[in-house]
C-alpha cells in the first residue's frame, strides 16, 4: 500500500506492507476507563481480560480473539507505559490486523497471534489518519508490532 502525505506542494510517499489477517481496532475511552476492541463488525467495551467472557455467541468470536491478543500485548508492557499509552490514545483509534491464529491463517503465515498495526485514526481532526511517521513512532514508543514501512521519497512541485 502506498500512502501520500500532502503538505502544500510537498509530498512524501511511504510504501507499507499489508498485514494478512482480520481487521482489528483498539481505542481507549477514558470517561469509563475501558478499552474499545473491535473486529470489522463488532466492538467490545472491556476494563480487563475477564470482561471478554460477558460477550456470548458466534457474533463476538473475532472481536474476542482480537481482545485476547490486545490483552496479551498489554501484558508485555509495563504498567507505567500502559498508563502513558492511555493518555496518548485520547481521541484516537489504532488500526491493524489480527494475525497468527493457526486455524485462521491467510496467505501469509505468522509465528504468533498478535495485532500488527498500520494506522492511527484521529477523531479530533478533519484528517482521516495521523501522518504515517507519527503513527509508526507511536507504535515503536509503546513496543507494538507494526507493518514494514519504507519511505519511497519526497517530492516538490507536484503540478
Amino acid at each position: 500500500m502506498e500512502r501520500a502525505i500532502l503538505s502544500g506542494q510537498h509530498v512524501s510517499i511511504y510504501k507499507m506492507n499489508k498485514a494478512n489477517g482480520e481487521n482489528a481496532q483498539v481505542s481507549y475511552y477514558k470517561k469509563i476507563d475501558v478499552w474499545m476492541v473491535a473486529s470489522k463488525n463488532v466492538c467490545l467495551a472491556l476494563k480487563n481480560r475477564g470482561d471478554i467472557n460477558f460477550y456470548k455467541g458466534m457474533r463476538f468470536d473475532y472481536a474476542k480473539r482480537i481482545a485476547n491478543a490486545w490483552f496479551d500485548i498489554l501484558g508485555n508492557i509495563s504498567a507505567d507505559k500502559v498508563r502513558d499509552m492511555k493518555v496518548a490514545m485520547a481521541g484516537k483509534t489504532l488500526v491493524g490486523e489480527y494475525v497468527g491464529h493457526p486455524d485462521l491463517q491467510h496467505l501469509v503465515r505468522y509465528d504468533r497471534e498478535t495485532i500488527t498495526f498500520y494506522a492511527i485514526s484521529d477523531h479530533t481532526t478533519t484528517e482521516t489518519c495521523i501522518p504515517v511517521i507519527s503513527g509508526f513512532n507511536f507504535f515503536k514508543r509503546f513496543g507494538l508490532d507494526y507493518v514494514k514501512c519504507e519511505n519511497v521519497g519526497s517530492y516538490n512541485n507536484l503540478t
